[in-house]
């Protein structure tokens, strides 16, 4: 992390409000801070598992999706090893994978890129399926020099015709993405882990959610936003343990 860096960003007009309101609600979350080990416990509880899942619905195509993850960690970490800075994890790329092929959605959002593994995850298996196209949201990483040129360094040119990246954060890319789609067939959620991010994101992108739509979370034992998302709810949901953290699944 370099402190010429953060400064040289700080003045970036296109940064600035977005860094503000995260400074903000920092401020907030430090004085009110949320009861992570309460949630944590909450989803722990109700953790089942994504595989016995995923092989209950397409056996061959889980295998597939499990072939392709390994292949992307293998790559990933040839690739992100020089670069000596750390770019955050991937989500459950496995189930991205899987249920982008096993449902074809016509249109995937998704907010948070970083090195891009889910995005590379949603794009690999729109293009297999030979339809669809993902919209992306991101914000820099202002510590680093450059910082726009890391955001989804994993996704191959030739996968690029399927995505539309915006890489001002959530509210002004969600905005605009709402403004030209009219549903949403599979949303995936890994940016802002607060309880009020996650509200904002989700009711921006709600309307056009339907009864068939696929909402995949991560994190959710960061707050209560998902336990406060599914309770009553009617539709199917689940649990799954990723990486010692957890995901929400609205939807299958």
């Amino acid at each position: 992390m370099s402190v010429r860096n953060i400064v040289r960003n700080l003045f970036n007009p296109s940064y600035v409000p977005v860094m503000v309101g995260k400074m903000g609600t920092r401020v907030v979350d430090f004085f009110n801070p949320p009861d992570v080990a309460k949630w944590t416990e909450w989803a722990r509880q109700r953790s089942g598992d994504a595989a016995a899942l995923a092989e209950s619905l397409d056996e061959a195509l889980w295998q597939e999706s499990l072939q392709f993850a390994e292949e992307l960690r293998v790559e990933a970490k040839q690739r992100l090893a020089p670069l000596g800075v750390h770019l955050g994890g991937g989500g459950h790329y496995e189930l991205l994978y899987f249920f982008t092929r096993l449902r074809r959605p016509q249109v995937v959002v998704e907010t948070g890129v970083a090195a891009g593994f889910s995005s590379r995850a949603i794009l690999e298996a729109l293009e297999r399926n030979g339809e669809g196209h993902l919209y992306s949201t991101d914000f820099p990483y202002f510590r680093l020099e450059d910082p726009e040129r890391f955001i989804g360094m994993l996704v191959e040119d030739h996968l690029r015709h399927r995505w539309t990246l915006h890489k001002r954060g959530d509210q002004p890319g969600l905005a605009e993405i709402t403004s030209k789609v009219s549903r949403i067939d599979l949303f995936h959620y890994d940016s802002d882990k607060r309880y009020a991010g996650r509200a904002r994101a989700y009711e921006a992108v709600r309307s056009l959610l339907h009864k068939d739509s696929v909402l995949l979370m991560d994190d959710i034992q960061d707050d209560a936003f998902f336990h406060d998302l599914v309770e009553g709810r009617e539709d199917p949901w689940q649990v799954f343990e990723f990486e010692g953290k957890f995901l929400g699944l609205i939807g299958q």
